[in-house]
């Protein structure tokens, strides 16, 4: 790309590696992959010093000593000798015309020294004009592949911990969501640090969706030192999040996914309405300064935004739930067991209740609208629910449920094991799950019922496993 057009504008969302890709570039040139001389300017740092663009290029080598620096940078440039690397325009401050008239001498400066390859970053929100000279491009999504090579670059000098990790999270069905995220090179550089810290993924997926929201949302613009538009900023890190459920909410319940800016500016402003010591909302603004400062919420064609991946949608709709518990969300929730498209947000939801017990209750009540249609199925869960009354023990139905159901499944596919394995190994297994969990669950009584049975021997006819088969299921 960068043989192919000598003028880029690099656009791409927060932490797409718009950075580190002129950083590449310039180690290829010192490497002499490009036969140019690397200029690398950080626009923010040449805005704040109030310097015209050459006189800052030139105290840069000052700074490091370099001898006749003026005479050298004016000899690179004039002859078209130096690819200049401009990164971050959206880190430019908008106040006093600062970035305006940093676009003014960026274009001048493109005039001039038409000669030198010229790269120019900037996030996608943020771009309002116009560089006449420039091919317009976008950093790409991480696919499967390129995610890949980052974890072995990662976890180089460990090989274990590289196979381990790039299993978890390129195969893993259970982690297909967090992938999803793993597409933006910063998150998946939190990915692996989580897993080079733990050797493996939070089993609850929201943790790792708010970590990685809180980097988008504060940690990566605070480590860069970059204050952003002051609308935005208004709002603290807590009501960031809950704007961004709001939205969700609002949205993921009636299928929306690819929302008019109409809508959102209206979502936004109804929440800010009831925010404290906040100016009169202003919700194209906010809207503005969202996509641009974190790329959590993006605009995909002209008026036309959304959530950067519908994992994070996912995400906010189930933190809506459990910040309003309350005022019966989760009750609410229950309308949709059974549609798949609400899956991860029940999982999410019940992972991030302090106490998930009435979430279980009420979803048990509602399994038998999922049962209507499976005679045999809702006889299974009746049947758990009179075994369970039946039963003297210190907890509660819907917990000593889950435990007969689950005894009936291991029944089941000990039974099916049965079938294509050695009957003996496989039951033998079977009673042994029970065992453990009766142990877990401290249900004496039952142990010492299923202490009761014994196993037949491998070589004993097909009745006397019927026999056992019966005890067990009884």
């Amino acid at each position: 790309m960068v043989a192919e057009h000598d003028k880029l504008f690099i656009l791409g969302k927060p932490g797409a590696g718009k950075t580190t890709f002129l950083k590449h570039t310039a180690l290829r040139a010192i490497e002499r992959e490009i036969k140019k001389t690397p200029v690398f300017v950080t626009l923010k740092e040449l805005s704040d010093s109030g310097m015209a663009i050459v006189p800052f290029i030139v105290h840069q080598f000052e700074v490091h000593q370099f001898p006749k620096a003026e005479t050298f940078v004016e000899r690179l440039l004039q002859n078209g000798e130096a690819i200049v690397l401009f990164d971050g325009l959206d880190e430019v401050n908008l106040a006093d015309n600062k970035r305006a008239d940093l676009i003014r001498r960026l274009n001048d400066f493109v005039y001039q020294y038409s000669d030198c390859p010229i790269l120019l970053t900037c996030r996608v929100a943020a771009t309002d004009y116009t560089f006449t000279q420039f091919e317009y491009v976008e950093m790409a999504d991480f696919d499967t592949e390129q995610m890949g090579r980052y974890i072995d670059q990662w976890f180089v000098y460990d090989e274990v911990k590289r196979q381990n990790c790039r299993k978890a999270l390129l195969e893993d069905e259970e982690n297909k969501a967090v992938r999803e995220l793993a597409q933006v090179p910063l998150l998946l550089a939190m990915l692996c640090l989580v897993y080079e810290e733990r050797g493996e993924f939070p089993p609850n997926r929201d943790e790792i969706y708010e970590e990685a929201t809180r980097a988008l949302l504060v940690k990566w613009d605070s480590s860069r030192n970059i204050a952003r538009d002051t609308v935005y900023k208004q709002l603290s890190l807590k009501h960031k999040q809950k704007l961004l459920a709001h939205i969700a909410a609002e949205t993921f319940e009636k299928g929306e996914y690819f929302l008019p800016e109409k809508k959102v500016v209206r979502l936004i402003e109804a929440y800010l309405q009831g925010v404290p010591g906040l100016e009169e909302p202003d919700g194209e603004r906010v809207l503005r300064a969202m996509e641009a400062q974190h790329g959590i919420f993006v605009e995909r064609a002209r008026g036309i935004h959304s959530f950067s991946h519908l994992t994070l949608q996912e995400y906010y709709a189930a933190r809506y739930i459990v910040d309003n518990e309350k005022r019966g969300t989760v009750a609410r929730l229950m309308r949709y067991v059974g549609d798949d498209r609400w899956r991860e947000v029940f999982l999410l939801t019940a992972g991030m209740l302090d106490d998930a017990t009435e979430f279980g209750e009420l979803y048990l009540e509602a399994a038998p609208r999922l049962l209507a249609d499976d005679a045999q199925l809702l006889a299974l869960l009746h049947w758990a629910t009179q075994k369970g009354a039946q039963t003297q023990a210190a907890y509660r139905p819907p917990a000593l449920r889950a435990f007969l159901l689950f005894r009936a499944r291991a029944r089941a596919r000990a039974l099916a094991l049965a079938l294509a394995l050695d009957r003996a190994l496989a039951l033998a297994l079977a009673l042994d799950l029970a065992l453990q969990v009766a142990d877990n669950f401290g249900l004496a009584a039952f142990r010492a019922e299923l202490e009761t049975l014994v196993l037949p021997e491998a070589s004993d006819d097909a009745e006397a496993w019927r026999t056992f088969a019966g005890a067990f299921a009884a």
